[in-house]
């Protein structure tokens, strides 16, 4: 078996801690859009529709970042590209808008995350792993042993 798989459009790397990542070609097509509104800046005026397919695509690799924040940092963006009170349907997609100094920020941290490219673990990395061991040795059955990740193991007696 493989220790990298494609899962769902993502990339399940279990080499080290298991993880989800971006593949190369989304995470350089996500980065090219980021790139182009972060050069922009906020004196530039930009389609709402254009803003709808870049935090589409952004949204759709929210799952991958670290506790899925890439969720909270779109929040700003979705409410530029429909506000509300703009009406529904497709008419608010054919208006134009500038970007906030506060998105720009927000485009930053997924910058940032892009370039990186370290996804997010697969398990919380703090959880707890219990490992079946003979006990503190007096018998008694009231130790035991802890193991935490990156961390030495722990005993403790009753």
């Amino acid at each position: 078996p493989s220790q990298v798989a494609k899962y769902c459009g993502f990339l399940f790397d279990t080499t080290n801690i298991p993880k989800l990542r971006i593949p190369s070609e989304k995470r350089e097509r996500a980065y090219a859009m980021i790139h182009y509104l972060l050069s922009r800046g906020t004196q530039w005026s930009h389609s709402r529709l254009a803003l709808a397919v870049i935090t589409g695509t952004l949204e759709s690799l929210a799952e991958a970042t670290p506790q899925q924040l890439g969720h909270t940092y779109l929040r700003r963006l979705h409410a530029l590209v429909q506000p509300p009170g703009m009406g529904s349907g497709a008419e608010p997609f054919y208006t134009k808008t500038h970007l906030t100094t506060e998105i720009l920020q927000d485009l930053q941290w997924w910058n940032m995350f892009i370039k990186r490219g370290d996804g997010r673990a697969a398990r919380p990395e703090r959880s707890a792993i219990l490992i079946p061991t003979w006990g503190d040795g007096s018998g008694t059955g009231t130790g035991g042993t802890l193991g935490l990740p990156d961390l030495p193991l722990q005993m403790w007696m009753g």
